[in-house]
């Protein structure tokens, strides 16, 4: 650690265990964590640049787009501090990861395995267009979280539509083997996997999400090579610094569904015993070149607790 006591900047316009377990990890590896919200946030451009108030150093940036009614806004305001200090996870980048099916193109254009995929602003083109994807299917709006407008379809029978004039999809509808569906979150940070788990839906449900009622099995220790660098790639190929990736198998063959950027892990943690926090953090800190000691941080991914002392 330096002299100086760094100040680190989550920017964040909600509250959340994820973002308190950050703020959290700031604390313990020695920092002080700076929450950046509408509260507390001010950004000043003139002849001297960029400016931001309060002071950081460097910034985690922690904005869930999917749930903005004007993401632009933030955008804009996460794009104008990466102008001034190092930011963990590029605005733009998290742009193209919220946008599913920007993923899934920006995926398939780098040779990652995906799912079938169509989009389309007119829903019966959505249904006709394509062939080749499998008779059943999941019909979704591209921008969703915890399985929110997401519902099971038949191509050949389409439903009435669900999204009004926002932008949907269809995919082929993958069945992972065994009696449940389900399918793998694997939390990147950097170029390394900090844990893993496989998601399993609820008996009344086919959606393979915790926040909807599924339960969740560690897997962090039986990950092979591969599938360590798909999730790697998959990270990279979007442009993000941290992610969760979630992928789902036929059992021949592993397909990616979504890269998270500001994926949730309090069910990660409940299944793994590991905090993603620690890592984020330490990697923020690496970008103004403070070290971090590989034992605190093993220590600290160890537990999800709120900071000791936080500016808000």
């Amino acid at each position: 650690m330096s002299l100086e006591t760094p100040r680190v900047g989550v920017l964040a316009f909600h509250t959340s265990p994820e973002l308190r377990a950050i703020e959290g990890a700031i604390s313990e590896l020695g920092a002080v964590p700076v929450r950046l919200n509408e509260e507390s946030l001010t950004l000043t451009a003139g002849d001297s640049g960029v400016s931001i108030e309060p002071d950081i150093d460097v910034c985690i940036n922690r904005i869930l787009l999917s749930t903005q009614s004007y993401p632009l806004d933030p955008i804009g305001v996460a794009h104008t501090i990466s102008q001034a200090v190092p930011m963990i996870n590029d605005p733009f980048a998290t742009v193209r990861a919220t946008h599913k099916f920007m993923t899934l193109s920006t995926l398939s254009e780098a040779g990652i395995s995906v799912p079938a995929s169509v989009c389309s602003l007119n829903h019966d083109r959505l249904f006709t267009s394509n062939k080749t994807l499998t008779e059943s299917v999941v019909y979704k709006r591209a921008v969703g979280t915890h399985g929110s407008n997401v519902l099971q379809a038949n191509r050949n029978n389409p439903p009435e539509p669900q999204f009004g004039d926002r932008l949907s999809l269809i995919q082929s509808r993958i069945k992972p083997p065994g009696d449940r569906w389900w399918d793998r979150r694997i939390y990147v940070v950097a170029d390394s996997v900090i844990a893993a788990m496989d998601r399993f839906a609820a008996k009344t449900d086919w959606r393979a999400n915790i926040a909807r009622g599924g339960y969740a099995v560690d897997v962090t220790d039986d990950l092979d090579d591969v599938l360590v660098s798909l999730a790697v790639d998959a990270t990279a190929a979007i442009g993000l610094d941290c992610a969760g990736i979630d992928l789902i198998t036929d059992g021949d063959r592993w397909y990616v569904l979504e890269v998270n950027p500001t994926a949730g892990f309090k069910g990660l943690f409940s299944a793994t015993g590991i905090s993603p926090a620690p890592y984020i953090v330490a990697l923020a800190l690496d970008r103004i070149s403070v070290s971090t000691d590989p034992e605190v941080l093993v220590k600290a991914s160890k537990s999800m607790d709120e900071p000791t002392v936080s500016e808000m």
